[in-house]
């Protein structure tokens, strides 16, 4: 039994960690006798995959290894604190936005309906997961402030995890590896040279050069998108060492509430871990079904409800109602808002299809091409190497959004896949002495370091020259009015969800 104990609770805390929000939901946004029998649900399926899972693999206990624990640490308090998360810090302009729905699940009754300035009633319909936590802990303590620190310390809870299973993957301590993973990015420099700094002139990000087509560095997503992020990359190092598939399902669902379109990027890596846990050597039809029936267990059944309930909740929002009718065509509304973003005539996206093709495929080369090419003598074996650069792929094209948010937000766990595979090669490489490769591969890292490093240089800058002025860090908020009848974050209430679910 202590053994037991041994091996689970560890894990335990990770998936609290994870559940936390949908449970949250279930427990304070459905009705009675739903949430009771939900949440009862939910933490009997945390129950059961904590019962599957291998023990937490643990570094040596050495002063080395607790030093290197000890300065990651602060190195990632540091990242978060120039992210703007919490408001210790300047914060990038889509904060705003943020700031407001944290204030709204603060300030508002669960769950959240209000009526427009038009007289219509509107539900907040959003991935608003990261945010409940530290709202509820507000709302218990009556303060914001007390929150906005929550939010702080969830945010480095959920890093310091995301880094540890980095480093149960690699079964070694590095701090190159938290390197890697703060500053990864693409080769958006060479774009940005490419099309002669015209994009960022005109009041653009670093790494929008290619206009309509967008894949962050981490650092970008943290600074604007952290709410997606961590739960993403956590949910995905989960999901990636499950050795059964008997709550693979389950896990994966937690990632609904919080990291919408990222969940939707997750998925092939999901089925390909799946197909992994089945017996090899056996025709596909034959695997398939024996993947079919190593899922269904009652931890999965529970994600499928789960699933269910947030496909309910979320489908409505305005948005994704409004653009998924255009998601695979090229001529959608997404395009036309990008223009309408960044300045220019909404018209400049009507190219022809062979000049958005040109576009796409330099994208394509220096976004994540050049390190596929780079790592392909390493792990081009691997299958998971052929999955993720097909989602990398095959992202740019759907639409879903205001903007192309499917294309930057989807492609999270490819990219953190990507960043892996890199890692195994440098490793690789160093072991075999491929002296070509190995410093090529550096220096393409080092490149799209840039990325990140502009992310980083902006915050600074803003935050040290707002000190020498001597003025105080504000938190810009915009008015809840305005947020509840914004496409990107409500839904009407005339849906089954709204009118049988909810409270």
């Amino acid at each position: 039994m202590k053994d037991k104990l041994k091996k689970e609770w560890p894990i335990l805390g990770t998936y609290i960690y994870i559940i936390l929000p949908t449970l949250l939901f279930v427990l304070l946004w459905l009705k009675v006798a739903l949430s009771a029998v939900l949440c009862a649900l939910i933490l009997f399926g945390v129950w059961c995959a904590c019962r599957d899972e291998d023990e937490l693999w643990r570094p040596e206990k050495d002063r080395t290894v607790i030093a290197k624990l000890v300065v990651v640490l602060a190195l990632v308090c540091l990242w978060v604190l120039y992210s703007g998360i919490g408001g210790s810090v300047v914060q990038y302009p889509d904060h705003m936005y943020r700031n407001t729905v944290y204030r709204m699940l603060v300030d508002e009754e669960w769950p959240i309906r209000m009526l427009t300035d038009s007289g219509d009633e509107r539900s907040l319909s959003y991935y608003m997961g990261f945010w409940m936590p530290a709202a509820l802990f507000a709302k218990i303590t009556g303060s914001y402030s007390a929150g906005l620190l929550f939010q702080q310390i969830w945010a480095v809870l959920g890093l310091i995890q995301v880094y540890y299973f980095l480093c149960e993957k690699f079964k070694r301590v590095r701090l190159w590896y938290l390197g890697v993973f703060v500053f990864f990015g693409g080769l958006d420099a060479i774009g940005r040279k490419l099309t002669m700094d015209y994009y960022t002139q005109i009041g653009n990000r670093f790494e929008w050069w290619a206009v309509i087509f967008n894949y962050p560095s981490f650092s970008n997503h943290l600074f604007w998108v952290y709410n997606q992020l961590i739960y993403a990359l956590l949910i995905y190092c989960l999901i990636d060492r499950q050795k059964t598939n008997r709550s693979i399902l389950f896990v994966w669902s937690m990632a609904l509430l919080p990291s919408t379109l990222p969940a939707v990027g997750m998925i092939p890596f999901a089925v390909y871990r799946a197909l992994q846990n089945t017996e090899s050597g056996q025709k596909l039809v034959l695997r398939l079904k024996q993947l079919v029936m190593t899922c269904l267990s009652p931890a999965n059944g529970v994600g499928f409800l789960v699933a269910l309930l947030m496909t309910m909740y979320l489908l409505p929002n305005q948005s994704v109602s409004a653009t998924l009718p255009d998601m695979l065509s090229g001529d959608s509304n997404t395009m036309n808002n990008m223009g309408q973003a960044i300045g220019t005539d909404p018209t400049f996206h009507a190219y022809p299809w062979t000049t958005k093709l040109w576009m796409y495929l330099m994208f394509a080369l220096l976004e994540f091409g050049i390190y596929f090419m780079l790592i392909y003598r390493s792990q081009g074996s691997k299958p998971i190497f052929w999955i993720s650069l097909a989602v990398l792929l095959i992202c740019p094209w759907i639409n879903i959004g205001y903007y192309n948010d499917f294309c930057m937000r989807a492609s999270i766990p490819a990219l953190f896949c990507l960043m892996e595979l890199i890692i195994f090669a440098l490793q690789d490489y160093r072991k075999k002495k491929r002296v070509l490769l190995l410093p090529a591969l550096a220096v393409a890292l080092m490149i799209g370091s840039l990325s990140a490093v502009d992310t980083l240089q902006g915050a600074m800058h803003d935050t040290v020259d707002l000190m020498a002025n001597k003025e105080q860090v504000n938190l810009s908020t915009r008015y809840e009015g305005e947020v509840i009848v914004n496409d990107n974050f409500s839904s009407g209430t005339d849906t089954f969800f709204f009118r049988y679910l909810m409270k």
